[in-house]
Order: C-alpha cells, then structure tokens, then sequence
C-alpha cells in the first residue's frame, strides 16, 4: 500500500522514535556574533543535555512543542513545508504528535495513529524505550558508561546561547546536526539537520533538505495515556477494534 505522507513526515521519521527552552530566543539558529570564552568539550555538553531531558521525563514530566519547517538546501529562505510536533512524557507513559500522527503509551502497550493513510497499529510497549526521542536520530551514539558522544562535535557560542554541531559517519544520511541550548538550564532551543537528498556518494554541495525545530518548553501536564488509548480502541471478546472517529480506519495489532 502507498502511504501518503508528506516530506515533512518522512524527516520526522528519521527523526522519530529516541529523546526546549522557555521561549524560543532571538536568532536562536542565526549567525548572530558571540563573544568568544572558553568553551566545555562536546562530549561534557552532549552529556549535560541528555541528563536534563532524562531528568525531566522521570520527574516532572516534558511537555515540548515545536514547529518544525523544512527548507531545501539550494533555496534556504523559502520553506518547502511547514508542520507541528508535541512530545509529552512522564515515566513510562508519552504522547507524541508530528503533523497528523499520533502516538499514545501508556507503559504497556503503543498506539500509532495516521490521520493522513487512515490506518492504527497497536503493539505492545518496549521496556525500558519509553518516549520519543528528542534528540532525534543520534542518542544511540550517547553511551552513559562512556560518557562520550562517539561522534564528532563542536561547541560554540558564549553563556547566553550554544551550539553543539556533531557530525557522524554512523549516520552517512545525516549533513550536519545541530542542537540550540541554553547553557544555564540546557533546555533546547531549537534543532538543525541538514540531510542529503541523495544516499549514494555523488552528492552536490547544496543537494540537501534542511529541517528546522523550534522548540518551547510548556507546563507539564498529567498523562491519562490508557484512557486516551480507550476512547480509540475497544476490547471485546478477545476482539479489538477501532471506535469512534477512527472506527473506520485499518487496524494493525503487533503481538511483539
């Protein structure tokens, strides 16, 4: 079957499925000039930010949403598409939302929801991988025994606003990755990634996509996750199926 999604979900693909700031400030990923100071290393920031969002999803809670735009490489002041992401998360339960998809977790079980292809899959939660992630696409090159990236990094910036830029040859598709912070709290303000168009080895030096995340960080709010699931899916018999305004949607149950 032909899925219909748009660019915009297919970066947020890549995107999807590892781990803001309070307001998004001015030239957050502009080439605005910084006073020059001695710098941590990347490995010491990288670290910094994965324990904050670590420390938020076990604790209080995140509520992050954002506005993700995506630009090409050779026309970057024009935006190509234009999209909204919300990552809520608390313990074992999340709510995740990239355009018109939706996760729900409650700890025990996962549901995808694609208002776009009109389709669900319901599957069982996987311990211990619980939440989107927001560093997307690189916190598996994070080891928390080493305490190292694996990947090559550089900060810039000064202590108002940071840069940490990592480039990886674990992940040949990704350009440049780019994580905009506040070094007094390390709450995210924003991501770049730049990413080829094409996967093979004659790539132009402007034939990539360009997304941009403006994030901002919003009160936490209490996750009722099962019975969001509950207003979606109905058990009867041994039977599931969908309710409500998806009823008429396809149904992929995963027993993993």
């Amino acid at each position: 079957m032909k899925l219909k999604h748009k660019i915009s979900i297919a970066v947020l693909a890549v995107l999807l499925i590892g781990t803001g700031s309070v307001v998004i400030g001015k030239g957050w990923l502009g080439k605005e000039k910084m006073a020059k100071i001695e710098l941590p290393d990347a490995n010491s920031e990288w670290e910094k930010l994965v324990q904050r969002y670590q420390h938020l999803q076990q604790t209080t809670g995140l509520n992050l949403q954002g506005t993700i735009k995506l630009y090409e490489g050779e026309n970057p002041d024009k935006i190509k598409e234009q999209s909204t992401t919300v990552i809520q998360n608390k313990g074992n339960q999340f709510y995740y939302s990239v355009s018109d998809v939706r996760y729900y977790c409650d700890g025990t079980m996962m549901l995808q929801v694609d208002h776009i292809n009109k389709m669900a899959i319901l599957s069982k939660a996987v311990k211990g991988n619980y939440g989107p992630q927001v560093f997307p696409h690189i916190d598996e090159s994070f080891s928390p025994d080493k305490k190292k990236l694996g990947i090559a990094g550089q900060v810039e910036g000064d202590d108002r606003e940071r840069r940490l830029t990592m480039q990886s040859e674990l992940n040949p598709e990704i350009k440049k990755y780019t994580i905009v912070y506040d070094p007094a709290t390390y709450n995210m303000k924003g991501v770049e990634i730049e990413w080829w168009k094409s996967q093979f080895n004659d790539r132009k030096p402007d034939n990539f996509w360009v997304t941009k995340i403006e994030y901002a960080h919003l009160p936490a709010v209490e996750l009722k996750m099962e019975e969001e699931i509950k207003k979606i899916i109905a058990v009867e018999n041994g039977q599931i199926s969908l309710i409500g305004r998806e009823q008429d949607y396809s149904l992929e149950v995963i027993n993993n």
